[in-house]
Parts: C-alpha cells; sequence; structure tokens
C-alpha cells in the first residue's frame, strides 16, 4: 500500500530506523500501530486517512492519536445522514447555516467524530451517534460528549483544520496540553 509506504517513511524519522525495519499490527478494530523491537516505538502514535488523492498522516509522541479527512462530497444527501448519525445539537447547527456552508459543516462534524473514534481505537462501528462534538463557528471544538452517560469527555481534544478547498480534515489525540503543527511533504518525498 502506497499510503503505508510513506507512513514508515515518515516514521523512520521518529525512530531512526530504515523504513524497511518498520512494520505494523492492528488492533481489533484495524487501528494500526508500530511494531517494531526499537525502544522508541512505543511511544510513537500514528494515523492515516485518506481521500480522493489527499493523505493525511498525524503522528504523536506518547499520546493516542486519530485523523481523518473527506472530499466535501455534493452528491449526498448531508442534512438527512445528519439526523440520522448526529445528535440534535449537531444536526441543529448544520441545518442553521447557509445553504451554501452547509455540506462543509456536515464534514466538519464528521471528520471531527470520525478522528475521535479512530483515536481511541474503536472505529466507526461504535457509532457516530454516541458522541457529540459541538463547534464554534471556526471549526474549533468546544465540547465533547460521549454516550450512554453524556459527560464532557476532557481527556481528548479535536481540532479541524484547512488541508485545501473542498477538503475537510480534523486530528483528535489525547489530552488538552497539545498543539498541532502542519507540514506538507515535498514533491521527492512521495515519489
Amino acid at each position: 500500500m502506497l499510503s503505508h509506504g510513506l507512513v514508515r517513511r515518515l516514521l523512520s524519522h521518529y525512530l531512526g530506523l530504515e523504513p524497511a525495519c518498520i512494520s505494523f499490527h492492528y488492533s481489533v478494530h484495524g487501528k494500526p500501530a508500530v511494531q517494531s523491537n526499537a525502544d522508541k516505538s512505543a511511544d510513537v502514535c500514528f494515523s492515516i486517512s485518506h481521500s480522493a488523492d489527499c493523505l493525511v498522516c498525524a503522528i504523536s509522541l506518547g499520546r493516542e492519536v486519530g485523523v481523518d479527512v473527506e472530499v466535501v462530497r455534493s452528491d449526498l444527501d448531508h442534512l438527512q445522514l445528519a439526523q440520522r448519525f448526529f445528535s440534535m445539537r449537531e444536526y441543529e447547527d448544520i441545518a442553521g447555516c447557509p445553504d451554501d456552508r452547509q455540506k462543509e459543516r456536515f464534514f466538519q462534524y464528521w471528520t471531527c467524530k470520525e478522528a475521535y473514534l479512530k483515536a481511541r481505537g474503536i472505529g466507526l462501528s461504535s457509532g457516530l451517534a454516541q458522541i457529540e462534538v459541538l463547534l464554534d463557528r471556526t471549526g474549533r471544538t468546544v465540547s465533547l460528549l460521549t454516550e450512554p452517560m453524556p459527560i464532557h469527555d476532557l481527556r481528548w481534544k479535536i481540532q479541524s483544520f484547512h488541508v485545501s478547498a473542498g477538503i475537510a480534515a480534523a486530528v483528535a489525540a489525547a489530552g488538552e496540553s497539545w498543539e498541532m503543527a502542519l507540514a506538507t511533504l515535498p514533491e521527492d518525498f512521495v515519489s
């Protein structure tokens, strides 16, 4: 898989290993993790996501991380999906946006929820409806509530970010005390 090859190359910088020496193992729900004898490998967590020709990788030292990226598709009935899979407050926020912003807002919520589920290692099968993410107008997460007991989960922080026009993305990681740094890979790294 091309994405795993790129991730190996990125992780090699953190682990001080040749990319070919890095292998992966997978959780019950399919979350990949570094499988290596190197001492550093236990501290390196990563998550990958791709949509169309966009690939996003989040790497974290010492904290679980999840990332999601989605092309904002115009062929989906985003309001129907939000009503079915999102909380009432999330749905109302999306429906309350101007028509030309609703699809983008839907995908902001979707990527935040999926990034959180990936970070937790539980995947979509656990249900998008089991969590509620409340976003401010800029897309910053202001609250994360989990079911069955609706409690504010301070153990996780989710941040949406801009990749390019028509693409929504978010990263979730354990703890509140982290900052995201974005980097674009040089063309020669990918080839």
